[in-house]
Parts: structure tokens; sequence; C-alpha cells
């Protein structure tokens, strides 16, 4: 059994904070399984923004993304789990709204295509990005849960072998 731990990057969008939605996003990543390590409130700023949305600056909303994100503070989470940035892909929805499935955070939560509550890294390289921009180190923990043997089979057996050996 070979497990992929990894670390992703969310952030809640100013829409979330305004709307008293931030404690009900956090509790569906937390009832996932997955494990905040990072957690920060920010405002976003022009170059933060430019290098997390590169790839959308030559659609026609770009402008309208940019205003709406520095419109107001943000939440940052650092989430860690295994297979996290595809688990939270999905655990997000799709951001064309019309397509996002109504148990998702997009789906629950967002109130149009343009003001969709939550962005999430879509691979590795722009979570690490994410979170290079937004954390310091000092800002990043590394801790066990009392309960992560329930997280993953790997995790699991490995908790049972260990109080076989105790015996």
């Amino acid at each position: 059994m070979n497990e992929n731990i990894e670390k992703t990057a969310v952030i809640l969008k100013p829409d979330s904070i305004q709307r008293d939605i931030i404690g009900k996003i956090i509790t569906i990543f937390e009832e996932k399984g997955v494990k905040i390590i990072g957690l920060k409130m920010f405002l976003m700023n022009e170059q933060t923004f430019k290098v997390l949305y590169s790839d959308i600056a030559d659609k026609p909303f770009y402008q309208q993304t940019q205003e709406y994100l520095l419109s107001g503070p943000c939440v940052a989470i650092i989430l860690e789990g295994l297979d996290a940035v595809e688990r939270i892909k999905s655990i997000c929805g799709c951001s064309d709204l019309k397509k996002a499935e109504g148990w998702t955070i997009r789906g629950k939560f967002a109130q149009w295509t343009g003001c969709d509550v939550i962005h999430r890294s879509d691979n590795l390289e722009h979570a690490n990005k994410a979170m290079e921009l937004i954390f310091d180190k000092k800002d990043i923990f590394e801790y066990k849960k009392n309960n992560e043997h329930f997280m993953s089979e790997t995790a699991w057996y490995k908790n049972n072998l260990n109080k076989q050996e105790e015996v």
C-alpha cells in the first residue's frame, strides 16, 4: 500500500467571509479527513493575484476577478492528506456552477460563477506557489492527530501492526 500524502492550498474568497460561511467550509474539509496545517486571514494584493491567476490573464473576466479578490479579506488554508490536490478539487466542485454538484462547496455556497467562494490549486506546482506566496514557514505546522489511523488504509494497518508489536 503506497500512500500519496500531499499538501495543497485553498483560498476562501471575500464573499465567503462577508456571508459568514468560512466555518461551514472549514467543517467540510475536516469532515472529509484532511488536516489543516496552516490558516491565515490576509488581504490579496495585485502581485499575488497576478501569480495565482496568470492562467486566466487573457480572459474577459480577469479584471472583474481581480477587483473581486482585492475587495476584502480572504482566508488561506493549507490542507494535508491523502491525494490532497485531487480530493480538494473534488470537494470544491466545478467553477462552472451549472456543473457543480450540490454536495460540493461551490454547489452549496456559490451565488454566481464570478463569486464562487473558494479558490483551489489545480496541481502540486500551483499549490506550492500559493503556499509560498501567502505563508511564512513559521505559519505551517506539522503535527500528528490522535485519529490519523482512521484517515487511510495504510495508516490503519500501520497502527494495528504497532499495537500488535506492543503486546
